[in-house]
């Protein structure tokens, strides 16, 4: 099983919550194994993940008839497949010859009846489950305004509130079978950017960078997302577009490239000199090495993000460079690129990606991205970024490839 099933129902209980609904594309993907591309492509296209804090309550996905096919093809721990809508396909009679996948699909296709929309199928499933006036935390990042108030009104004895804040918290600790995607993610889209190093030479261009990139990323059964590669003057700049601007002797290549694996994100950063750095350029990014590399050792269970933050910044200021800001050194990292929590001033500065303000002490489990950038508008931008797992009395990076400057 990926989610943290039992640490979600240990967090539900103590806020006196009966059921969750994961509605997001990350949430659903996390807690019902369960990935619905149209609700990915579609915004506001409806998908349910649903669990009960009682564990002999079956759990149920409430999905759009056209997407029985990816539960179909890779069933999830949660067996209880709920269609909503109607969608058009021909069943054939099944035989010896059927394979497994085509026959979950016609089983399900024409032994449930549907209800007309996502919100009726919720209410439904939930009345006949006998929890239509339970505590009820509906995670509110996946539903329109207008979907709240009609959930509310599908189930006017259920008490409602938002839960989105319940799996967060959930999907901080990782469980072992979610410690192995990001693992293998991690591999591969190192492997990838390997590939790219060995192509910075004077004359290549930044797009042929990127196409490289992200066809090793595709090559090695990922999807490419952020090739966030930025040459030359445009590596001062934070997520610079791609372009057709030629490497050049001196120049940097700064690469902050990340990618999916089975819906689990990879998110590593390198400097790169596209033939020999300067003087300036390997003092500063020594300091920077120096930050992230104190910040990944300071890194075990019971301290405070915000301690990791401070090592990073402080030990760069003492390492030589004085005037360091930086918003977050880091981000957790799961079924999205910026998984709860940041690795921020215990001042609270930053909220991004809609991850909170709140202190966070690290637990065994949490994964981290510790990132140290620096961006020189109109001169040069380097970082560097590696992924952290928190165990017991310490750390495991999963990321190797090297972190020097040459080439």
């Amino acid at each position: 099983m990926l989610p943290n099933v039992p640490r979600l129902r240990r967090i539900m209980a103590d806020r006196g919550v009966d059921v969750i609904v994961a509605t997001s594309p990350e949430n659903v993907t996390y807690l019902g194994e369960y990935f619905c591309g149209t609700q990915w492509r579609n915004k506001g296209t409806q998908a349910y993940a649903v669990v009960a804090v009682d564990d002999t309550i079956a759990p149920f996905l409430a999905i759009p008839a056209i997407e029985i096919d990816p539960w179909a093809e890779n069933p999830s721990w949660i067996t209880d497949v709920r269609p909503y809508g109607t969608f058009y396909r021909e069943l054939a009679e099944i035989d010896a010859k059927t394979k497994p996948d085509d026959e979950r699909i016609i089983k399900l296709a024409r032994s449930t009846a549907t209800e007309a929309n996502a919100v009726k199928t919720l209410a439904a499933v939930l009345t006949e489950k006998g929890l239509s006036s339970a505590n009820l935390a509906v995670d509110e990042t996946g539903v329109f305004p207008s979907l709240w108030q009609a959930i509310k009104d599908s189930l006017p004895h259920a008490r409602i509130t938002d839960g989105s804040g319940i799996l967060r918290s959930t999907r901080m600790v990782k469980t072992p079978a979610e410690l192995d995607r990001l693992a293998h993610a991690a591999r591969v889209n190192e492997e990838a950017f390997a590939m790219a190093i060995k192509s910075m030479v004077p004359g290549a261009t930044h797009r042929e960078l990127v196409h490289l990139y992200t066809s090793e990323i595709t090559r090695r059964g990922g999807m490419p997302y952020a090739a966030s590669i930025s040459t030359g003057l445009w590596s001062g700049h934070v997520h610079p577009n791609v372009s057709d601007q030629v490497l050049r002797d001196g120049d940097l290549v700064k690469s902050d490239t990340a990618c999916t694996v089975n819906h689990y994100w990879a998110d590593t950063a390198r400097t790169k000199a596209v033939t020999t750095a300067n003087e300036e350029q390997c003092k500063i990014y020594e300091a920077l090495l120096a930050g992230e590399q104190a910040a990944i050792k300071s890194i075990r269970p019971g301290i405070f993000a915000s301690e990791v933050f401070q090592t990073a910044v402080e030990t760069i200021r003492a390492s030589g460079l004085p005037g360091y800001k930086r918003t977050h050194c880091g981000h957790g990292i799961g079924v999205s690129i910026y998984d709860p929590p940041l690795i921020q001033a215990r001042e609270r500065v930053s909220d991004i990606a809609n991850l909170g303000r709140t202190e966070t002490v690290l637990e065994a489990g949490m994964v981290f991205c510790v990132e140290t950038p620096y961006y020189v508008v109109g001169k040069w931008g380097m970082t560097v970024e590696d992924t952290v797992v928190v165990e017991a009395r310490g750390t495991r990076v999963l990321t190797s490839l090297d972190r020097g400057l040459s080439r």
